[in-house]
């Protein structure tokens, strides 16, 4: 360990909860073949599969030397130390209880339940890692500017994807020319062919409507008319002599007059798909 903790820390600059991690697979991997591999060659194997377990607690005690105040460290210290020294002995209590009672049906029950302990507390161990890590990658990425381009990108994906199965849709009207044998004695040829028409119009119509739409909503979004319909409402607020605080009256302002400019800019497609489609 004297060799192993230096290089881990210095040379391939592991951090400390990535070494308690290692420390407690060791230890998982040592107990789950003594369990379930009761012959020499299985022990061996164990001693092998558990030779990075000390670092764990050498990871924990740095760790810990990082997080808590100077004046806290010798209790902390002193408190790990009588717990690392009386858990053995309540614990080999217990363990010898338990491997008496199952020796003759599983001998290796008392190494699984450590492993299960080892689990739960390396599931603790990588559940706080994974914390750490989102939490340094939003810092890092999460920021403004990229949750707006990450958005704008999306809407316009969603938009490519839905065309996509439309035109699957579309493809399927123009190559069906006859009844399916499921709808014969409901339909005749020239109602299928009147609905096949309809809904294929309906298709081409949708592929203009959504594109629309979508360029619609880019441009709101890129050049940030949102805000621009806000600033405008706290000036006409001004104008109409009411208090530029007075965020009730500006509230309704600015949905009457987004309403107004959503109607305004969806009424081609809206008049042409009721009095057209």
């Amino acid at each position: 360990m004297a060799i192993i903790i230096p290089v881990f820390m210095k040379k391939l600059k592991v951090r400390d909860m990535l070494l308690a991690i290692i420390g407690v697979v060791s230890l998982l991997l040592q107990c789950l073949l003594r369990g379930s591999w009761q012959r020499p060659a299985g022990l061996y194997m164990s001693f092998v599969a558990g030779m990075f377990a000390p670092i764990s607690m050498i990871a924990i005690r740095s760790r810990l030397s990082k997080i808590i105040h100077e004046d806290e460290t010798g209790k902390v210290f002193s408190l790990m130390a009588t717990v690392e020294s009386i858990m053995p002995s309540l614990a080999s209590v217990y363990y010898s209880s338990i491997f008496a009672a199952s020796i003759d049906t599983y001998p290796g029950l008392a190494f699984q339940i450590a492993a299960f302990i080892f689990l739960v507390k390396l599931l603790s161990q990588s559940i706080y890692r994974t914390a750490q890590l989102l939490k340094d990658w939003s810092n890092t990425y999460w920021t403004q500017n990229n949750i707006f381009i990450a958005v704008f990108i999306f809407t316009w994906i969603s938009l490519l994807w839905d065309i996509y199965l439309s035109l699957r849709q579309y493809n399927i009207y123009r190559t069906t020319r006859q009844v399916p044998k499921e709808l014969r004695p409901e339909f005749d040829s020239k109602t299928f062919n009147t609905c096949i028409e309809y809904n294929s119009l309906r298709l081409r119509f949708g592929f203009v409507a959504d594109v629309y739409h979508q360029i619609l909503t880019a441009i709101v979004l890129w050049f940030d008319v949102i805000p621009l319909v806000w600033r405008i409402c706290g000036r006409l607020l001004v104008g109409l002599n009411f208090a530029a605080n007075n965020e009730l009256i500006h509230s309704i302002l600015f949905v009457m007059i987004g309403s107004l400019l959503s109607a305004i800019s969806g009424l081609p497609i809206s008049l042409y798909r009721t009095f057209v489609v």
